[in-house]
């Protein structure tokens, strides 16, 4: 899957938002329509209606949980030293802390170190879409710290 530099993808965390934040990964079933996201430069969790933190992926790695076989879907930092053993490494450890199933094939979206944000949709109230990828490159960030806090208190609609 290609690799998008300077966009945005949203995600709803729901019930496990707090655990997702600890953890610093967002987890789904592998063979959910949220498992198809594309490879983005930044993952922004969401919580009640808006993106409260955000990160840079790393890479996304599917583990089957009856036999511990782990593949890697994509690697965003091989130039950088993360290997696929270590990304794998890390998927694990992250999924050891979330999950809440049994049986499944887990697909795990590895980020860096989280920021605090509040990106909200234009209206108050609306429902958060399922998932959406922004364009960031007009919001001039050279980190995903930086970038979260350009987007804190902005609006989906109008954050260039």
């Amino acid at each position: 899957m290609p690799f998008h530099p300077d966009a945005l993808t949203l995600v709803e965390c729901g019930e496990f938002y707090a655990e997702q934040v600890k953890a610093r990964a967002y987890v789904c079933l592998a063979s959910s329509p949220y498992a198809s996201l594309p490879n983005n430069q930044y993952l922004g969790l969401g919580w009640q209606g808006a993106v409260r933190h955000l990160g840079q992926l790393q890479g996304v790695v599917d583990i089957d949980l009856n036999t511990d076989y782990a593949t890697v879907v994509y690697n965003n930092e091989p130039a950088q030293g993360l290997t696929d053993e270590k990304l794998i490494e890390e998927a694990r450890q992250r999924l050891r802390l979330l999950v809440h199933r049994v049986l499944s094939v887990e697909r795990v979206f590895v980020l860096q170190a989280l920021f605090p944000t509040d990106f909200r949709p234009p209206t108050l109230g609306e429902p958060f879409p399922r998932p959406h990828s922004l364009p960031v490159q007009c919001v001039p960030a050279t980190s995903a710290q930086e970038l979260a806090h350009k987007l804190a208190g902005k609006t989906w609609d109008n954050y260039c």
